[in-house]
């Protein structure tokens, strides 16, 4: 699966982290998000990701000079997949031009494990 990333950390040596960006982004609290439906018997869940410039202007958020400007009105297309587990995946389904965007979690069917004998 093709997961958008972003580099979330560099190391000294010139390697980097990268995670999902839909984990990033929720974990960085620049988006008001919230749930726009929840379908638990179709596996799915709708979100709706608002673009907070309070939020994105502070300047903790761009706290050393490796941190470059990210540009929120452009982050996301629709179609990009931006969260993928064992157990789910995030897919953009629409993207205002202000860069707020809409995602459909979609839960992931468990594979019965193959008996190997």
């Amino acid at each position: 699966m093709n997961c958008k990333k972003i580099i979330s950390e560099i190391k000294d040596d010139g390697c980097y982290i990268a995670v999902n960006l839909g984990d990033w982004l929720k974990e960085q609290d620049i988006y008001d998000i919230s749930v726009t439906e929840d379908n638990e018997s179709e596996g799915y869940k709708e979100m709706y990701y608002e673009r907070n410039p309070e939020k994105e202007e502070k300047d903790e958020f761009y706290d050393t000079d490796d941190t470059a400007y990210i540009p929120f009105e452009r982050l996301v297309y629709e179609g990009d997949v931006i969260s993928y587990t064992d157990s789910s995946i995030e897919t953009v389904t629409e993207v205002e031009e202000n860069g707020d965007f809409y995602t459909k979690i979609t839960s992931m069917p468990k594979l019965p494990l193959k008996n190997m004998d």
